[in-house]
């Protein structure tokens, strides 16, 4: 039912409010004996006053100040009517819930009183109201005991129904429980809206559970060269070099034992002039054999090395050379170079 449908013909809701709040039929003394403790004459005509200046208010859709001319005039006496425009005023203010609860009880009076215009249109009014609340479900951790949920700042059971009804707007939910943070959130639903929060309690800092202490991380696994180590090519390489020098020193020594063996008929027995080549070639033969040591050793323990390391797609470039007469020659003209 709309503002203008009740407030049509002031003249029949007039009439409605006099035979209601103004009864006069009987003498002043009887009605004083039968109505003891009854609103007097005085409140009785300030609530019909109030009655027409809340229809002339819902007509200018100030329903704040129309509600508060109603619930004047229901302090007097509550009739059907008025309880209907409580309800739509309700109704347009937002208060969904209370809307429908004073549309119902407005058709149950109307039955009463048999009002047949509230009776048909009250429970039309309710029934367009209730898909448009806004439902609002809460759910609260299974594990946590103990909880304690309230929604604007009225408990409600945590364990209830699935959904709370609320009107459209903003409200704010909070839940706490022994040893756990506070939750608190505030949720803004429109008409017809449903929405869902879980509530969230963690543990206190000083009461968090004993917790398992963190696993000890493996330490990283040292990864394997991509190929032979440098010290094979490096050791193999000198004891190359080494081999090569002891060729070289051989082949010195064995010229000049052919010369000393022309220029000498008898091997203990050579000039002295050839003084100098004995020295050099006993010196070479040191060398040969010092170089034939080092050599087979180098060569015997860069295998070894190569061996025994981890294999890998693309070995190292390694390179080592001896010259002979390079600048900087230090084994007898010869010099070692290499490159890793």
């Amino acid at each position: 039912m709309s503002a203008r449908t009740l407030s049509r013909s002031r003249a029949a809701v007039a009439a409605v409010l006099l035979a209601v709040l103004v009864p006069t039929s009987l003498p002043t003394a009887a009605w004083a004996q039968a109505k003891a403790g009854a609103p007097s004459k005085k409140d009785l005509e300030a609530a019909k006053k109030a009655f027409f200046e809340g229809l002339d208010l819902e007509e200018k859709k100030e329903w704040g100040k129309a509600l508060e001319r109603f619930e004047a005039v229901a302090k007097v006496r509550m009739t059907p009517q008025v309880r209907f425009h409580l309800a739509l005023c309700k109704e347009n203010l937002g208060m969904l819930i209370e809307a429908v609860h004073d549309f119902e009880l407005a058709e149950s009076d109307a039955k009463t009183e048999k009002v047949a215009d509230v009776l048909k249109e009250a429970p039309e009014h309710a029934a367009a109201i209730k898909p448009k609340i806004p439902k609002l479900t809460i759910k609260v951790p299974a594990d946590v005991e103990g909880v304690s949920v309230t929604l604007d700042g009225n408990p409600i059971d945590p364990k209830g129904s699935d959904e709370t009804l609320v009107n459209p707007g903003t409200h704010k939910i909070e839940a706490t429980a022994e040893k756990r943070a506070t939750f608190s959130k505030e949720v803004t639903l429109a008409e017809s809206e449903a929405k869902t929060i879980t509530v969230k309690l963690p543990l206190l800092e000083g009461d968090k559970k004993d917790e398992p202490p963190p696993k000890d991380e493996p330490p990283p696994k040292e990864t394997p060269s991509s190929g032979p180590p440098v010290a094979a090519y490096v050791v193999g390489g000198i004891g190359v070099a080494a081999l090569a020098g002891a060729g070289f020193f051989a082949l010195k020594r064995s010229s000049i034992a052919n010369d000393l063996s022309n220029a000498c008929p008898e091997a203990k027995a050579c000039p002295p002039e050839q003084q100098d080549a004995v020295d050099s070639g006993r010196t070479y033969t040191t060398l040969t054999n010092v170089f034939l040591v080092v050599g087979i050793v180098g060569v015997g323990a860069g295998i070894v090395l190569f061996a025994t390391a981890p294999k890998g797609d693309k070995p190292p470039a390694a390179a080592l050379r001896l010259q002979p007469s390079a600048p900087g020659a230090n084994l007898a003209g010869f010099s070692l170079t290499g490159a890793f």
